[in-house]
């Protein structure tokens, strides 16, 4: 399967199941409402959780297919595992990916990661948000 095609179905498969979650919240906003509706409450915290088994597979699917053509060879070990850390486990802080470097390397520096960190901001490859950062949104024209 055509990689464009992986891409469209997964982002189908994502939009269903945030209908299906944001579907699932709406309807629990009603049971709780209605004091003798309370015992489908627990019904539905079940299927949301069900869903979500599955939806954040989906979204680890994701992020690794928008990590096509970032990685290369001329891509110095730092910021290789910066960028996959970022890409299987999402959003992290400093902290959280200078222990993610040492676990792979067996040393990092606070400081190399920040550094690495607003190089790759600058290539436009991570996105900061307050004090987390994630990998950069693929731009789709």
């Amino acid at each position: 399967m055509p990689e464009d095609e992986i891409r469209k179905t997964l982002k189908n498969l994502n939009e269903k199941m945030d209908n299906i979650i944001a579907r699932l919240d709406y309807l629990e906003q009603i049971i709780a409402r209605y004091p003798d509706l309370a015992s489908l409450s627990e019904v539905v915290f079940w299927f949301k959780t069900g869903l979500k088994i599955y939806d954040e597979p989906l979204k680890v699917l994701n992020r690794l297919l928008s990590l096509s053509g970032v990685v290369d060879e001329k891509m110095d070990d730092i910021s290789r595992v910066l960028i996959q850390s970022l890409a299987l486990r999402g959003s992290m802080n400093i902290s959280q990916l200078t222990r993610e470097v040492k676990a792979q390397r067996g040393k990092a520096s606070r400081k190399t990661v920040r550094t690495k960190l607003k190089a790759l901001t600058e290539k436009g490859l991570v996105e900061k948000t307050g004090h987390y950062f994630q990998l950069a949104r693929k731009k789709t024209s």
